[in-house]
């Protein structure tokens, strides 16, 4: 396993300060937040004017596809990545994942800040990676192994065919579980402002993604809008976020942060014209070793990094967009016959 010295990790962080990746720019981000939340309410619209079923049936991508950059700029405010000041990045935490995603941030901080950054791919009895754990999906041997007959035939002959698929429905099983996890919180903690406050932000997202659509429209033909727009943005999530960790190895220990972070993470080159959709997710290896820079500065800490890994003779692992997704797909389908390390 890949071990880091300190040393060298403090001089990439002084490399990193030196160029400025740290600094933040709030100001830019909000106004990309604005924009692509309000071209998707400027299509909703269309879409409730539009004359023809068939019209309607198109725009429904078109509003995923633009909501899907605006909903994970709240992965920066979750990080604080976006603002020094911590109330400018709830702000945009609350408005991204809790009013345009229907997400508990609560939640979110939990699932993704705490273990699956910690340790990025890592599957062992006392701690793992929330994301890379997709069962009834196997991603390594054990989970072929503890399952059933059927959960097997399934895992060794059509996990591959109905993986992609599959990740269409992945936002909403996130949402679900969201929901779940704030229902337990006001259980055991009490209505606390930070969850009346969540309970606001989804009530919010229920009015103005479905109660509106089903004043106009009805209820039923509003639900298939909804379920439409909303397995765009979780298929689009998902070739974003994939490529990025499955089809590398499954660690079953950690012995060393850094090492599994580079180890564990994968960037991928996206198109000039697809950057804007991707929100700086492409550069995994970046986000993981430092959360806190922007995602609009990772491009410049790229540079850096990849120069700095190159010189200490440590794993850069980057490939095209496509060939990542290719490399996920591969795994998937033999996934359940490989043993993590």
């Amino acid at each position: 396993m890949l071990t880091i010295e300190r040393t060298d990790v403090r001089d990439l962080r002084k490399r990193l300060r030196k160029a400025g990746v740290f600094d933040k720019d709030e100001g830019k981000q909000f106004r990309r937040f604005a924009a692509y939340s309000l071209a998707s309410m400027g299509v909703s619209v269309l879409l409730l004017l539009a004359p023809a079923v068939w019209m309607k049936v198109l725009l429904v991508p078109l509003i995923g596809l633009l909501l899907t950059p605006a909903v994970m700029h709240g992965h920066d405010g979750a990080h604080r990545s976006l603002s020094k000041n911590n109330t400018v990045n709830k702000w945009m935490e609350s408005l991204a994942f809790g009013v345009m995603g229907g997400m508990s941030t609560s939640w979110w901080r939990m699932k993704h800040n705490g273990p699956h950054h910690t340790h990025p791919n890592l599957i062992s009895d006392d701690r793992s990676d929330p994301d890379i754990m997709l069962y009834p999906f196997a991603t390594q041997q054990a989970d072929y192994e503890r399952s059933g007959p059927a959960i097997r035939f399934f895992q060794k002959h059509i996990q591959k065919w109905v993986f992609w698929p599959a990740t269409s429905q992945v936002h909403f099983r996130m949402r679900g579980q969201s929901v779940v996890f704030l229902a337990r919180g006001i259980r055991e903690h009490g209505f606390k402002r930070e969850y009346q406050i969540e309970v606001l932000q989804l009530s919010i997202h229920a009015a103005v993604f479905f109660g509106v659509p089903a004043y106009f429209m009805g209820i039923l033909p509003a639900l298939a809008v909804y379920l439409g727009i909303w397995s765009t943005v979780s298929l689009l999530l998902s070739i974003i976020f994939i490529p990025a960790h499955v089809g590398l190895p499954i660690q079953s220990e950690c012995e060393d942060f850094w090492g599994s972070q580079m180890e564990g993470s994968r960037n991928y080159s996206a198109p000039k014209w697809a950057e804007w959709i991707c929100v700086g997710l492409q550069y995994q290896i970046e986000h993981h070793l430092f959360p806190t820079i922007p995602y609009t500065q990772l491009p410049a800490a790229a540079e850096i990094v990849k120069t700095w890994a190159e010189e200490n003779g440590l794993p850069y692992q980057s490939l095209g967009w496509g060939s990542a997704l290719a490399d996920s797909t591969r795994f998937m389908g033999r996934a359940w016959s490989v043993p993590s390390l």
